[in-house]
């Protein structure tokens, strides 16, 4: 068997397909597993232990000059095209929402695609669930639900085990790794790296910020700081030109990717921004001190990693969409150096990290369902939101898992799971209970409706005003369903999802595209159900544990 996974996004998102590579290995362990990305990250891809070939796109023609003339940009497509073609794939990957990618699925026969992909009719089509769920939540980026890891890996219907999410480095990379060690006396004592960069400057923490953090920890605590960056960052270098500590090792512009993901491997700690190095630690097993900022969210693209602390300001309007243009940063400004600072000490003395005023701080744990997560670092009372984003994505993980065991109380479970990381808070959810109860008497009765239609005669003639009348019922139902539904803020993206599902259907006979619509709506039903069952045994449990 073949397969191959296209991902032309950037590094960060790479190297967060190393769980599908891995899983897709655990799966078809006899399989020649192919990757496709841009040429800039070949490097990196070289490192994944278990891929067969890498094949890249030349950036320089489709990324830098194809603004000024196309014909390059369409030569190097074609060439790949014919060069993939030749591997007769069984299966493509597709695990990014990408148009790109999408296209390039459009372009390379195999027996399966899965991911977004652009059909026969010219069309993008979702041929797979996870793929749906991901789109369903891009609304709202405060609430994505899973980490891009488990994402990736659901897509290509594999599963993630953190002990095999790890990153190799040639032998090349380790010998520069131990001669920077010995040349710079780094061995027996703490190692802390900084990565100051992002791909976005509104997800950067600022560098002076960053400088402030540095002369503390050479001031206060025994300790080497290595200061990392590429190209990107090699603007920033001046900025911390005035440290003369022995003990502060500029590396901006000193190595390649090879030798970044060596070099991060021996550090004791890395402070980042949401970056592709962050990403390199987390898979390097490496503790991280992430922070969170701008149109970051921390649940979707936080580190894959039990090691990490996530810092992120206790405001209302982080994480905000990319686009947006903000007035006063808040979200960097609540998040002050000296916050840092005690949480990266804290850190190093293998010490729990403190609580921080207007900060929340979250450490990376693994859930009852195996996926990564995040959680109070330190126990706390639970927001009224975060218990309905904690419902949700229960309810996510029961609809898209197959390798649970259905005979587990889910809900009694999820909630001795919440027992665990804070502490209950009676909320009153009799609105969105309602609700909810009304949605799923709602979905019931349009189950009801299309088993009807289905059950018309659709190749009789005298049939076609029963079924323009049927027909006429379902969307006015379907209608009101959706404008219903838009009230629960939150819980909108299960209703996306279903139209996404639906909306990749295929066939020319009406009564099977009618029984695979009415499996989607019993299964929305059922995810109605599962979080009208969480919310009173909540209710219940809360009130127990906070009698009045």
């Amino acid at each position: 068997m073949r397969i191959l996974i296209i991902n032309l996004t950037r590094m960060g998102d790479i190297i967060q397909t190393l769980g599908l590579v891995n899983g897709l290995y655990e799966k078809y362990p006899d399989a020649e597993i192919d990757y496709l990305a841009m040429s800039s990250f070949k490097k990196i891809l070289e490192n994944f232990p278990r891929l067969h070939n890498v094949f890249t796109i030349d950036d320089k023609p489709v990324v830098e000059e194809i603004q000024s003339d196309f014909r390059p940009a369409f030569l190097e497509i074609q060439r790949v095209a014919a060069q993939l073609n030749e591997r007769r794939y069984d299966i493509v990957v597709n695990p990014v929402v990408s148009i790109q990618s999408s296209i390039l699925c459009a372009l390379i026969p195999a027996k399966k695609i899965l991911g977004m992909h652009m059909n026969r009719d010219r069309e993008q089509s979702i041929n797979s669930e996870w793929t749906a769920a991901h789109l369903a939540n891009e609304h709202n980026l405060g609430d994505r639900t899973f980490n891009l890891v488990d994402i990736f890996a659901g897509v290509g219907g594999a599963r993630v085990r953190h002990e095999l999410f790890r990153l190799n480095y040639s032998e090349e990379a380790g010998n520069f790794k131990d001669q920077l060690w010995q040349s710079k006396s780094l061995s027996g004592i703490p190692v802390v790296g900084f990565h100051i960069g992002a791909s976005q400057s509104n997800k950067a923490w600022e560098p002076e910020k960053f400088h402030r953090v540095m002369q503390m920890l050479l001031r206060e605590r025994s300790c080497k700081i290595l200061l990392l960056g590429g190209y990107k960052e090699a603007s920033l270098k001046p900025l911390f030109g005035d440290i003369r500590h022995e003990n502060f090792i500029d590396l901006i512009g000193g190595c390649n990717l090879d030798q970044l993901t060596a070099v991060i491997a021996g550090l004791d700690l890395l402070i980042t921004n949401d970056t592709g190095p962050m990403h390199i630690a987390a898979a390097c097993d490496i503790p991280i001190l992430n922070l969170s900022l701008g149109p970051v969210s921390l649940w979707e693209t936080g580190p894959y990693s039990e090691k990490s602390i996530i810092l992120q300001a206790d405001i209302e309007c982080h994480p905000c969409r990319f686009d947006t243009q903000c007035s006063h940063l808040n979200c960097h400004h609540y998040i002050t150096p000296e916050t840092v600072y005690e949480a990266a000490s804290a850190m190093l003395r293998n010490e729990a990290v403190q609580s921080y005023e207007q900060v929340l701080t979250w450490r990376g744990v693994k859930d009852i369902f195996g996926l990564q997560h995040q959680v109070p670092a330190r126990k706390r009372a639970i927001r009224k939101r975060e218990l309905f984003f904690e419902f949700k994505r229960a309810v996510w993980a029961l609809s898209l898992l197959t390798d649970i065991d259905p005979k587990t109380d889910w809900a009694a479970k999820t909630i001795a799971y919440l027992k665990e990381h804070y502490f209950l808070s009676s909320h009153d959810y009799t609105e969105e209970k309602s609700l909810l109860g009304n949605l799923q008497r709602l979905v019931a009765d349009y189950i009801t409706q299309l088993e009807a239609l289905r059950d018309i005669n659709h190749r009789d003639k005298k049939s076609i005003d029963k079924i323009r009348s049927a027909w006429s019922s379902v969307k006015k139902l379907k209608n009101e369903i959706f404008d219903s539904a838009r009230g629960i803020d939150g819980f909108f993206d299960v209703f996306h999802y279903a139209e996404f599902r639906e909306s990749a259907l295929t066939g020319d006979d009406m009564n099977q595209l009618l029984r695979s619509t009415i499996t989607l709506y019993r299964n929305l039903e059922l995810q109605l159900g599962v979080m009208l069952r969480l919310l009173k045994d909540y209710t219940k449990e809360a009130l127990d544990e906070n009698p009045r």
